[in-house]
């Protein structure tokens, strides 16, 4: 009784605080201010929760008025708290600390919510010797937590969904991502010129796209912008990606309850999952055609798989690569393990015709081979030779993966012996996409190994919470969703960069966060701007941008030729003069304090500039 007492002297004393505080203008000393606000917020949070914890409050099925109201207060004190850290986060995240938690720009929300908590707490206190009863509300939702407990999958969809949404709507007006902007444009060009399978021009040159992530944008984005179209998109296979995760560590792996929505919301923030779904959307719908076959194969369902795995190949270049080592591993494992050669040819043979697929997919036009031993290596591009790959992969393993790892060993290991497919096919794509780090002479991923390893990490995901789940260590599995996920947190709220530019700087080619390329918003409209100019030229003659820039010129050009709009990684003045001699001129887009690029033999004309970049018009 006597901490009952303190709790509600502490509360009075907190609410008194408040509402001096709040009456209070802000003098010289701001952060002193909102330094004392935060502090007052905590504690009127803390002394809440542990009289809530102290009292029991809301047990039984039949509750007082009182309890409901001051449960209510309560409520509103944790959604004030909640708000204010939140703001925290994503505004002023270098003072994410206790007392910093207040953004001075935007505080009046959390002082009004926590005011009327306070008040309705002590209105609550106040009836308590109430006798009513009214049906207890906790009930209810106890009874809905335990029918979402019972479709883990379904509501590891909702939380993918929303997780993966939200940096959408925070940059609702931008694209997100690097290669997207040319999916975008790409996509336009396909809605342009229609067609089962075509060549379009695809970041500089022209390509065989895969057609399947065509096919199925094109009706809606004949109804709308195919800006938006991605925005809708993206979230919606993320969530299916997620929930089929779930499933296949439900359903297969044997994860129950709490278990499996705690692997849906490991995977929902994974680093290598969100990595996925931040600009390769051909990639993305692969996965769900792969991690669909797969489930299908541990299901025993003999040749259902191949179709999926068919639907894999032709959505993305990495979904022919590793659906045709799936079908191999499968053949091999049903020859020599199952004994049934018939079925073990016709993945022997479906692996091969998956492999020649990717190989026509991936070719540039004119024909580019990039891998000694594969012919052609899973990666469209190539930023770095491959034998300095190796750090980038160690790198990768330990903070994409790291907490995972010894679990997804030992649950391996018990898998091969069943034999399980999925198991046997994740070892061997694990070892593909490793290559780098044990023969970077003969890696067989190229510079690819990341999406290799992105593909398999729905699989590694739900292994390892299988093997977590049955530890004697308490609260083992809550301690590796909180170290996979925080990451994954950051990288959704638009103030975790300061949080993740460490972890991320070992990371290959991966962003800080979840947000449009370039992530200076002035920089890109700056580039929308010049390129929407730039385009008035196309046809008229030759247009030579970097390669950021030419994928926002391809945004207002339809299905361009390459000699007119040529995409450079860097503008080096030996293109220009190039460009120059086999045409008489060219348009440049340049850096406004770009200067030397330009030939000095040759006249330039500055035809138009912004704060960022200029357009130039060279000739010999």
């Amino acid at each position: 009784m006597g901490k009952l007492m303190l709790a509600q002297r502490l509360k009075s004393i907190a609410l008194l605080a408040i509402l001096v505080l709040a009456a209070s203008t802000p003098t010289d000393d701001l952060l002193a201010y909102f330094t004392r606000l935060d502090l007052v917020v905590w504690v009127s949070f803390l002394t809440l929760l542990l009289a809530s914890m102290r009292r029991g409050v809301l047990r039984g099925d039949k509750v007082p008025i009182g309890e409901l109201i001051w449960f209510t207060g309560f409520l509103l004190v944790a959604a004030g708290r909640l708000y204010s850290v939140l703001t925290a986060l994503q505004s002023i995240p270098l003072k994410f600390y206790l007392g910093g938690f207040i953004d001075a720009g935007n505080y009046t929300p959390t002082i009004m919510l926590v005011v009327m908590g306070l008040v309705l707490s002590a209105a609550g206190d106040l009836v308590k010797s109430w006798r009513a009863l009214i049906p207890n509300p906790l009930n209810t939702v106890a009874g809905l937590a335990r029918a979402l407990l019972a479709h883990p999958a379904l509501v590891s969809g909702a939380i993918a969904f929303l997780v993966r949404l939200v940096p959408e709507l925070a940059y609702s007006n931008y694209i997100l991502g690097y290669d997207t902007v040319e999916y975008v444009a790409h996509l336009k060009d396909f809605v342009a010129s229609p067609s089962l399978f075509g060549v379009y021009y695809w970041f500089g040159g022209l390509r065989r796209v895969p057609p399947l992530l065509d096919w199925l944008l094109y009706p809606f984005a004949r109804l709308a912008d195919p800006v938006m179209v991605f925005k809708l998109y993206t979230p919606a296979v993320y969530s299916i990606v997620v929930a089929l995760t779930v499933y296949y560590g439900t359903k297969l792996m044997g994860l129950r309850g709490k278990s499996g929505i705690a692997l849906g919301v490991a995977a929902s923030f994974s680093l290598l999952m969100l990595r996925l779904s931040w600009d390769l959307m051909k990639q993305l719908l692969a996965e769900l055609f792969f991690l669909t076959a797969v489930i299908f194969v541990d299901e025993e369902r003999r040749l259902t798989p191949l179709l999926f795995f068919a639907f894999s190949t032709l959505a993305s270049e990495y979904g022919g690569f590793t659906s045709s080592v799936s079908a191999l591993v499968i053949g091999l494992l049903e020859i020599l393990k199952r004994r049934r050669t018939l079925t073990g040819l016709t993945y022997l043979a479906s692996s091969l015709v998956f492999y020649y697929v990717t190989v026509h997919f991936m070719m540039r036009l004119p024909a580019l081979v990039e891998n000694p031993v594969s012919v052609v290596s899973p990666p469209v591009v190539t930023y770095d030779s491959l034998a300095v790959q190796a750090p980038y992969v160690t790198a990768y393993l330990i903070v994409t993966l790291g907490p995972l790892l010894p679990f997804y060993v030992a649950q391996l290991s018990e898998d091969l012996g069943k034999p399980r497919y999925s198991a046997a096919i994740s070892l061997a794509l694990l070892m593909i996409s490793l290559t780098p780090l044990v023969a970077p002479t003969l890696n067989i991923s190229g510079s690819g190994w990341d999406r290799v390893l992105m593909t398999i990490a729905p699989l590694i995901l739900a292994s390892s919470f299988k093997k977590a789940s049955e530890t004697g260590l308490r609260n083992s599995l809550a301690v590796i969703t909180v170290l996979i996920t925080l990451p994954g947190l950051y990288a959704v709220l638009p103030g975790g960069y300061f949080y993740n530019t460490v972890i991320y700087s070992a990371l290959y080619r991966t962003p800080t966060l979840l947000r449009p390329m370039p992530p200076d918003l002035l920089l890109y409209n700056a580039a929308v701007d010049v390129s929407a100019r730039v385009a008035d030229f196309y046809g008229k003659m030759p247009i030579l941008a970097p390669e950021w820039v030419a994928r926002f010129i391809h945004l207002f050009v339809r299905n361009p030729d390459p000699r007119m709009l040529t995409s450079c990684p860097s503008l080096s003045t030996s293109a220009i003069e190039l460009a120059v001699r086999e045409n008489g001129h060219v348009v440049v887009v340049l850096s406004t304090n770009d200067q030397a690029v330009v030939p000095a033999n040759f006249r330039s004309e500055t035809i138009y500039e912004n704060f960022y970049l200029r357009v130039v018009l060279v000739s010999s």
